[in-house]
């Protein structure tokens, strides 16, 4: 194998490293969110005047699900990054690259469409970042 080869499976680690914290973490998350709702609900059922304080329950429900959310799209975004690298690892150093209007912009990072785009290098579309490439 090549060092180029070797950097871009070592990239495709990292990618893979970076999936499967995200989903530790939203895992985590929804552990959380159980165990603080049901420490709400149950602090809430001990007071007499409970039945008018039970929607205050909602509010950790609602901040964990934000999370969770959160890191579900960054997962989700990782995982496209994850293909679109193997896609490009398949098809070698010399296929096209995909123009950068296929990307939605203020993504982080890029998001790249899920499988490989059949796109002809062209003269108008502007070159790919320095870290697809390398």
């Amino acid at each position: 194998m090549t060092s180029d080869e070797e950097l871009r499976l070592r990239h495709l680690d990292h990618i893979q490293g970076i999936i499967t914290r995200l989903a530790q973490n939203s895992f985590t998350v929804r552990g959380w969110s159980v165990s603080l709702v049901s420490v709400v609900l149950a602090v809430l059922s001990t007071q007499d005047s409970s039945a008018g304080l039970a929607p205050i329950a909602l509010v950790p429900a609602l901040v964990f699900w934000g999370l969770d959310a959160y890191y579900l799209r960054g997962e989700r975004l990782y995982r496209q990054l994850y293909r679109a690298v193997a896609n490009r690892i398949v098809a070698g150093p010399g296929a096209p690259t995909c123009p950068r209007s296929t990307w939605t912009s203020g993504a982080t990072p890029p998001r790249c469409p899920p499988s490989p785009v059949p796109c002809s290098p062209s003269t108008s579309s502007p070159s790919p970042p320095s870290w697809w490439s390398a």
